[in-house]
């Protein structure tokens, strides 16, 4: 039988706690909810930093880590299961190196939500909601939308790591059929946006033109405004005045550090690492940007998100750069496209966090949109599938070697322990130690519980 360890000492609670219970009723929750939350301890997370590698495309769930080998020939898929690092856990052959590290990973085989158009799955996936999502690329659908997941973050986090943005995204908004949702920071305004970064294996890292100094303004002369600045920010301020205020002097001096700083140029430059590593994270795109998530986060931005391409389709499409969108000949892209060089980046991130001593704070999360349908359509591949998915997790408090959740026999829909996005994004801010509940008055509700077991 498995016991929780419960708070039963004496009722208390602070006066910022009272009043935010007190105006959870609105939103149907309240004092139960509340003590449900603490019982737990949402807010005790060890992780400093997320590493939310960005699937687009829609990875098929069946080819990979959630193989169906008891299925018919339909379904079944050609790449054989194989036993990983944990005995009665597999994952297809595709993904050798993964295997011997599952006793790192969690895969939630669970994972669901309610659409499978690229655009609006993808909103809901990055902020809960459908709202904003465009369907087929058209007018967005209506509602409140709600910011992106490293924007939730990022509003939530007390003390931002100096000289940097917290969010950074590298990659451009990914794309389907012209259009990007479901990537920004809704409502909560400029300062939450992520910062962006790209990389391309023909040109290396694109650094932003802002961060190119124009000619005749030195980092010393910029210096010197900051102070000007710096002196204006020292006036009072009436009370209460939003602490908007802050968080903009806070924007500035991350802009400041990103123009002046030589540490955060550094860090960004891939070359100040040796080849074997680099090597090790493989010669693509995707990994190579791994590699550069994994220096910004010992650098101290705490949510990084490295999108696999700018667009989702595969590359048989128009504009597609080799998405997971895998409509047709799903086994040959895969193959010799998508799964090696997947396999090779996520364990060398896996293995360079773990090496730095890095994992246990940094949780690594590895998703796209939804996944692909259990039966193989007459162009040899599968078709958008939100009923059931699966997402892999690492690090930051997440104990490994654990499969929670199910499909059913065809990986059709949940058997056991579904997990919609709104419970996921729950999940993350409690490995932060985050407060879900501090963003109801931001008017961000999450209604539902983390998936406690995965700690």
């Amino acid at each position: 039988m498995t016991t929780r360890n419960l708070d039963f000492s004496p009722f208390s609670a602070s006066r910022r706690e009272l009043m935010q219970i007190g105006s959870l009723g609105a939103f149907g929750l309240g004092l139960p909810h509340w003590l449900a939350g603490r019982a737990y301890g949402e807010t005790t997370g060890t992780a400093k930093s997320v590493i939310l590698l960005w699937l687009y495309g829609g990875p098929s769930h069946i080819d990979t880590i959630d193989p169906k080998p008891l299925a018919n020939s339909e379904i079944r898929s050609p790449f054989s299961p194989i036993d990983t690092s944990v005995p009665g856990i597999q994952i297809t052959e595709l993904l050798p190196q993964l295997s011997q590290r599952i006793d790192r990973c969690a895969i939630l085989r669970g994972m669901y939500h309610e659409n499978s158009d690229h655009n609006v799955g993808g909103t809901i996936a990055l902020t809960g909601v459908p709202a904003g999502g465009k369907v087929g690329g058209g007018a967005p659908l209506p509602g409140d939308r709600h910011p992106t997941l490293g924007s939730l973050v990022t509003r939530l986090i007390s003390n931002p790591s100096p000289g940097w943005p917290s969010f950074m995204c590298i990659g451009e908004p990914a794309k389907v059929s012209g259009a990007a949702s479901g990537q920004d920071a809704a409502g909560f305004g400029a300062i939450y946006e992520p910062f962006r970064l790209e990389y391309k294996i023909e040109n290396g890292l694109k650094v932003p033109e802002a961060l190119n100094l124009i000619p005749g303004l030195s980092a010393d002369r910029l210096g010197n405004r900051r102070e000007l600045l710096t002196s204006l920010d020292s006036l009072p301020l009436k009370e209460g005045v939003p602490d908007t205020f802050a968080r903009l002097g806070q924007f500035y001096d991350q802009a400041m550090g990103l123009l002046t700083s030589s540490e955060a140029r550094k860090a960004v430059d891939l070359q100040e690492e040796t080849t074997k590593v680099r090597n090790r994270y493989g010669k693509t795109r995707f990994g190579q940007s791994c590699l550069l998530a994994r220096r910004l986060v010992e650098s101290g931005v705490p949510f990084v998100q490295v999108n696999w391409s700018d667009y989702g389709e595969d590359q048989q499409t128009s504009g597609g750069d080799g998405g997971w969108d895998h409509h047709w000949r799903l086994y040959e892209f895969i193959q010799d496209h998508c799964a090696w060089s997947y396999d090779q980046a996520i364990t060398a991130l896996l293995d360079d966090l773990e090496d730095r001593g890095l994992l246990d704070e940094t949780l690594v999360l590895a998703m796209g949109e939804f996944g692909r349908t259990p039966k193989i359509n007459g162009c040899g591949g599968r078709d958008h599938w939100a009923n059931v998915y699966s997402i892999l997790m690492a690090g930051g408090g997440v104990r490994g070697g654990q499969v929670i959740g199910s499909s059913d026999l065809e990986g059709g829909y949940p058997a056991d322990r579904p997990v919609h996005p709104q419970e996921l994004h729950a999940t993350v801010l409690k490995a932060m130690g985050l407060d879900r509940l501090a963003l109801i008055p931001l008017g961000v509700t999450l209604n539902v519980e983390p998936v406690h077991e995965l700690f």
